[in-house]
This record gives structure tokens, C-alpha cells and sequence, in this order.
């Protein structure tokens, strides 16, 4: 439990020397465009708090980071999760999000690959037309934003 805490902890920090040079949308501007993508958004929780979460699903901190949110019930009813798979480019994770994408319960496969390590006998990472585009306009959203480490998660304050 101590390495949970300490590996969610170092995922929250972030110093002077990480800020620097990354863009800061306006509240409006980042609005805008988390909602452009909601609808390619794996969804989790109940919750009235939105966290959008940008996850490479081969990525160990992301896998720690959705592990740490699966496993508390609290979580799950506080908050309502939106993850969006964008690649590092250091994993070869393309097949793998398209077939994420691709299934009937994209967060119960999206579990099972990044918290209980699972991998289907085959993963259906073809391209196509309509999943393409989804990693596309995903990966768009995130360069505006700037997202520029996995997990990277943005938890909105509500509108007043």
C-alpha cells in the first residue's frame, strides 16, 4: 500500500522545472476542448466531479494510476472518470487502443490489460476508419492541451 501512495504521489508532484515551457489554456479553451472529445471517452464512476484521464495502456504509471482508481470505492463515487488513450511514443501501443476502442466494454478490457496484465489471445489492432479517428482526434486534443506525460489527468473545477 506504501508503494501506492508513494507512486501516486510522485505522479501528483510537479515542480517548478515540470511547468515551465508546457502551455496553460484558459478554463474556456480546455473546456472546450475536453468536451470536442468526450464522446471517444472510456467512462467510469458515478460520480458529479469530472477527472479526464490521458493513459497509455502500456505505460507502468498508468497502469498504477488506474490500479490506484479501480480499487477505491470512494473514488468511483466521487468522481466520474473520462480516459482517453494517447501514446507514448516510447510503446508501441496503437493495436493495442485500437482494440481497446474497438470492443463492446472498452473499460472492463482496458482493466484487464492494465491492471490484471491480461492480453486476449488476439488483439484486432487493424486500422480503420472510425478507430483512427477516434486515436486521432484524441491525440489532436492532447497536443493542444498539452499533454506531455501519461497518466496526465485534469480533475475541472465546476463552473460557476
Amino acid at each position: 500500500m506504501k508503494t501506492v501512495v508513494a507512486v501516486f504521489l510522485l505522479i501528483l508532484t510537479v515542480n517548478a522545472s515540470d511547468i515551465r515551457g508546457h502551455k496553460h489554456l484558459s478554463d474556456k479553451e480546455l473546456r472546450t476542448t475536453l468536451e470536442s472529445i468526450k464522446p471517444h471517452a472510456i467512462t467510469y464512476g458515478s460520480g458529479s466531479k469530472e477527472v479526464h484521464v490521458f493513459v497509455d495502456p502500456m505505460c507502468p504509471l498508468s497502469q498504477e494510476y488506474l490500479r490506484w482508481v479501480t480499487s477505491n470505492e470512494r473514488l468511483k463515487e466521487r468522481y466520474r472518470y473520462f480516459i482517453y488513450l494517447y501514446k507514448l511514443k516510447k510503446y508501441d501501443s496503437t493495436a493495442l487502443m485500437r482494440h481497446i476502442y474497438r470492443s463492446d466494454y472498452p473499460f472492463e478490457i482496458l482493466r484487464q490489460i492494465m491492471v490484471e496484465h491480461w492480453l486476449p489471445d488476439t488483439i484486432d489492432g487493424k486500422p480503420g476508419e472510425a478507430v483512427d479517428r477516434t486515436i486521432a482526434d484524441v491525440a489532436r486534443a492532447a497536443v493542444h492541451i498539452d499533454v506531455y506525460k501519461r497518466p496526465y489527468f485534469i480533475i475541472l473545477r465546476s463552473e460557476q
